[in-house]
């Protein structure tokens, strides 16, 4: 049977191409040739302009072969001339700087030996011989079984990089110098997170803190839980540059507070904007503060007193002295003597008064010359315990001496001396309730005299036995009940300091108190004699200064 006309055989040949379909398939190929070499070039271009962009290059290292493939841009990156050898790993090895290059080759022998990536950091000679910082990384290229074949991987010029970080720790270390010098608290914080970044020694010794542990902490972490909140709306405000200096407390390591002073700047650190905060101890200033409000207030309270004590006595002068002149005929002789002993104590009570104010300012202005001299304190001491015993009468209290005879000397300014035994045995007095005794006796131990004035009066608790000697100051259990300047015993302890002699107290409360005071017998070799130094404007004596 013969096949139809119509139908190809499949075994039959293919008709020949025609001369004309042959040129016009060469032609669409040179033409699809052509198109792809132009994509490659320019894919190739790209490439090569964004590695000279990146300061970067691309090589390849066969390690069954030991061959090296570089791109064009390596042979600049590594300081030699273009292809001016065959690419090597020894051509390589002899690039790398000679104090990195042991390092450098060690890496890539472990990297390779334990078939993981390469990825490291060395110096290559310039060209001008200067170091060139290159980052090496690498990918393992692996076959089925995962073997590594080769190595594929790029280098980057991070000269610049490590230029820059260079130049940082240099400025982080002068920063370091600087502020560590200082003799202030520093803390440098981020004001985004309010971490703490950095810190001088003063801060890790104020905060018993390490810089390491104080990195881990806040700002508000510094500070006592109850000022917390302020301190988050302080830190905002030096953020926005609305506030520059504040004060605060910070947290010590034994669980007290250091006032500080806070004074904040902003500053550009480790890329972060960050508070840099200089805080400064102010406990002196605090405590001085505190001392002047306290001076302040003893000095209101002081001119209270000296106001009050100065017009109880004058009132009773005014009121006795006009009652003799309008009696003057029918008053009787007794009661005449009576009002002019009461005139005659009130004008003591002021005399000593303004002597002991006169006293003070003259000490502290340094224009008071006392003339030490070796006195016979017997007739000093009956003098003023004449003029106190009727007062002691009228209280109640028994007032007593025991000298002995003859009385040891004492190197003391005369009028000094007794105005020392007055404020002792007033003081005494004061707080001696009725039925009470107040003694003053007189010892010699070795080469210095004991003065020592007992009372049996209310006492004085044991944390007020300094305080007493301080100028105003008051027992706060006799300020409401006693009257007083608060001024006698810090004058007494002056007055005795000044001629080289000591005080001491001792007390037991509800029981009494003993002041003891410790003389010397002998006036100093630099005394000079009395005749040479003027006396005091002064009067000395409650007798002197009242004609009695």
């Amino acid at each position: 049977m013969r096949p139809h006309p119509d139908r190809t055989d499949p075994a039959a040949p293919a008709p020949e191409p025609s001369k004309e379909q042959l040129q016009r398939e060469n032609a669409h190929l040179r033409s699809e040739c052509d198109r792809l070499e132009a994509a490659l070039r320019k894919r190739d271009a790209r490439n090569a302009f964004a590695l000279k962009a990146a300061r970067a290059g691309i090589w390849e290292w066969n390690l069954e072969s030991g061959r090296n493939t570089w791109s064009d841009e390596l042979w600049e990156l590594y300081g030699l001339g273009f292809r001016c050898a065959t690419p090597s790993y020894e051509l390589w090895e002899s690039t790398i700087w000679a104090e990195d290059r042991e390092a450098t080759c060690r890496a890539i022998k472990e990297a390779t030996a334990e078939e993981r990536d390469i990825s490291l950091e060395y110096r290559v000679h310039r060209p001008n011989g200067a170091p060139r910082w290159l980052l090496s990384r690498a990918k393992a290229v692996r076959n089925s079984e995962g073997a590594v074949l080769s190595y594929l991987g790029a280098i980057f010029d991070i000269t610049d990089k490590k230029t820059l970080e260079a130049s940082l720790l240099e400025k982080t270390g002068e920063l370091a110098a600087l502020y560590g010098g200082l003799t202030d608290i520093v803390f440098i914080a981020d004001i985004e997170t309010r971490r703490i970044m950095e810190c001088n020694t003063l801060a890790e010794t104020a905060t018993g803190r390490s810089t390491t542990a104080l990195r881990k902490m806040r700002v508000e972490e510094l500070h006592p839980p109850e000022e917390r909140e302020r301190i988050l709306e302080e830190f905002a405000l030096h953020a926005r540059g609305e506030l520059e200096v504040a004060e605060a407390r910070l947290l010590a390591p034994d669980g007290r507070t250091i006032p500080v002073s806070v004074k904040s700047s902003r500053i550009g650190y480790q890329g972060r904007r960050c508070l840099m905060s200089v805080m400064r101890d102010i406990s002196a200033s605090k405590r001085q503060e505190a001392q002047f409000k306290e001076n302040l207030q003893l000095k209101n309270d002081f001119i209270s007193t000296i106001s009050h004590e100065l017009r109880t006595p004058l009132f009773s002068i005014q009121g006795f002295a006009s009652t003799l002149l309008k009696g003057n005929e029918t008053i009787e002789n007794e009661t005449r003597r009576e009002f002019l002993e009461i005139i005659h104590t009130e004008s003591t009570r002021l005399s000593i008064l303004i002597e002991d104010i006169l006293t003070i300012s003259r000490i502290d202005a340094g224009t008071d010359r006392y003339r030490p001299e070796r006195l016979d304190p017997a007739p000093l001491v009956r003098e003023t315990l004449r003029l106190l015993q009727r007062s002691a009468r009228e209280s109640g209290i028994a007032l007593s001496a025991t000298i002995p005879e003859p009385a040891p000397p004492v190197a003391f300014d005369n009028g000094a001396f007794k105005q020392v035994l007055l404020n002792l045995l007033q003081n005494a007095l004061k707080y001696t309730p009725k039925r009470g005794r107040v003694t003053i006796e007189l010892q010699e131990s070795g080469r210095q005299t004991i003065v020592r004035v007992a009372d049996t009066g209310i006492g004085i608790a044991e944390e007020e036995l300094e305080k007493i000697f301080e100028r105003f100051y008051r027992s706060s259990r006799s300020a409401g009940s006693h009257e007083g300047t608060g001024l006698g015993l810090a004058i007494v302890r002056q007055l005795v300091e000044l001629h080289g002699g000591t005080i001491e107290v001792t007390s037991t409360l509800a029981e009494g108190a003993t002041f003891t005071l410790r003389l010397p017998q002998t006036p100093p070799p630099e005394a000079s004699p009395p005749s040479e130094l003027p006396p005091s404007a002064a009067p000395r004596t409650a007798q002197d200064a009242t004609g009695f």
